[in-house]
């Protein structure tokens, strides 16, 4: 698909300034801060043209994120690439690639242990083969695990169950289905100082020791939840509650413990036609015909619809399900035949949906105005901001050299997050990041909380609170996509 941007500069006036007292003595003083006032509202527009659709973006705000796009984007290349000391990127943030983010790369790595199980086989440590073409079994397992990552969204949570689970088992009982929770409360008085170890290590923050113990960073265990364990997983997480500990990450996940465990168990459910709802909806997204059968909607936005049929997965949830199964890894669509398959990566510059986080950032570069886009129409009217944005920033082709972002930009791709051989990237050269409708939504989540373009600036150097890269995060990038040399 051709993508085409065009650029243009204005004065706008954004609305008129309301007259203040209606008293003729004024004092020079409100006549200076009015005079302010009018000039604040005086803003420099891009107007960008995304197949036809003009949408008009804030020059200021815009310039501004691909700014702090680029600076983060090149200390991720720094910190996994280049391998600068720990020391030179303390207190700058230094993330900023979906790809590159913890959590997920545990993800990938979890479901790729499950597929090597479920095969029978032993995955290899960086995990550089290729595992092809999912059965329907497999599918389903991994559509059920991301469910299940990303309703929790708490590292630690299925660490400790992956742990407690030899524990009970030890005790005689099955752990995939022992559903009493005290089972599960006697097996944490039992976890050893190594993995306690492996628990510490499984938290968001870094810390060489523990307890006076020194601990040395690693890629921790990585699992993934099938279906026939979700009982055991139900009484571990309740064991962990009567604790005290925590099992959401209190970020995205607002649904309660209730409403979670009546999502999951609701994949589970039965139909008449004796197969599960998990096993329709991944048969279903797998059949997803082309847009041109389906009255021109993208793939990745009848995915989606298809993925908030489960309750309590709203808008972003739907769409971060998405992006999980279609990881050029373990995709569930790779292979199928199905007319969707070429439409992924399509949707990958096209298409995208909002929390509230990145709502707020899209109306920042829309208009200036954190609360600009809400609901429905908030939505398609973000779709349409990131769009622009995906074009504008990448020159109108999703390259770097010719686009705004700069070569510095192009250089940063280079040598990261490499894909095993055989697996195709959904990006233009083959590049495993880029920037793209994720990368978009990411770093306008980041900025929702930013009243100016120089607040948003001065947030890539974390404004100077005392950030430092975790380096048990580099770990499971060396366990996945290999380390130097």
């Amino acid at each position: 698909m051709k993508k085409t941007a065009k650029k243009t500069a204005k004065k706008t006036a954004e609305r008129p300034i309301m007259s203040g007292s209606s008293s003729a003595c004024k004092s020079r003083k409100g006549a200076v801060e009015k005079q302010t006032q009018r000039k604040r509202h005086q803003r420099e527009t891009i107007t960008v043209d995304v197949d036809g659709d003009t949408v008009v973006l804030d020059a200021a705000f815009t310039q501004a994120v691909l700014k702090v796009s680029v600076l983060r984007a090149a200390r991720v290349h720094a910190r996994f690439v280049q391998r600068v000391d720990r020391e030179r990127l303390a207190g700058f943030k230094s993330y900023f690639f979906r790809e590159t983010d913890r959590h997920t790369m545990y993800y990938v790595r979890g479901r790729l242990h499950m597929l090597h199980a479920m095969r029978k086989k032993r995955p290899s440590s960086p995990m550089s083969e290729d595992v092809g073409v999912l059965s329907a079994d497999e599918a389903e397992a991994v559509v059920f695990s991301t469910f299940v990552y990303r309703l929790y969204n708490r590292l630690d949570t299925v660490v400790r169950w992956a742990l407690l689970r030899r524990h009970v088992a030890d005790a005689g009982h099955d752990p995939d289905t022992e559903a009493e929770p005290g089972r599960w409360e006697e097996a944490l008085e039992q976890l050893t100082e190594e993995e306690l170890d492996e628990v510490h290590c499984a938290q968001r923050c870094w810390s060489p020791c523990r307890g006076g113990r020194r601990v040395e960073p690693r890629a921790v265990r990585a699992v993934a939840v099938q279906p026939g364990q979700l009982s055991g997983l139900f009484a571990c997480v309740e064991a962990l509650r009567r604790r005290g500990i925590k099992v959401f990450t209190g970020q995205h996940q607002v649904q309660g413990s209730e409403r979670t465990r009546a999502a999951l168990e609701s994949l589970l459910e039965q139909g008449g036609d004796g197969r599960t709802a998990l096993s329709r909806l991944t048969r279903d997204l797998r059949d997803l015909p082309a847009a041109e059968a389906a009255g021109g909607a993208s793939v990745a936005a009848r995915a989606c619809a298809l993925l908030g049929a489960v309750p309590a997965v709203g808008p972003f949830l739907q769409y971060q399900l998405l992006l999980d199964l279609i990881e050029p890894r373990h995709s569930i669509f790779r292979g199928t035949g199905a007319p969707a398959e070429a439409g992924i990566a399509a949707g990958r510059f096209e298409y995208a949906q909002f929390g509230n986080g990145s709502l707020g950032g899209a109306g920042l570069v829309a208009c200036g105005k954190a609360g600009a886009f809400k609901g429905a129409a908030g939505q398609q009217e973000a779709r349409r901001v990131a769009r622009a944005l995906v074009r504008y920033g990448g020159g109108g082709e999703g390259g770097g050299e010719a686009a705004p972002l700069g070569p510095e930009w192009a250089e940063s791709l280079e040598g990261l997050c490499p894909l095993p051989e055989g697996v195709a990237s959904h990006l233009p050269g083959g590049a495993a990041v880029g920037w793209d409708m994720q990368a978009v939504e990411n770093v306008l989540c980041g900025i929702h909380g930013k009243k100016t373009p120089a607040a948003i600036v001065a947030s890539a150097a974390n404004e100077g609170k005392p950030w430092a890269p975790n380096p048990c995060t580099d770990c499971e990038y060396d366990d996945l996509y290999g380390g130097v040399g």
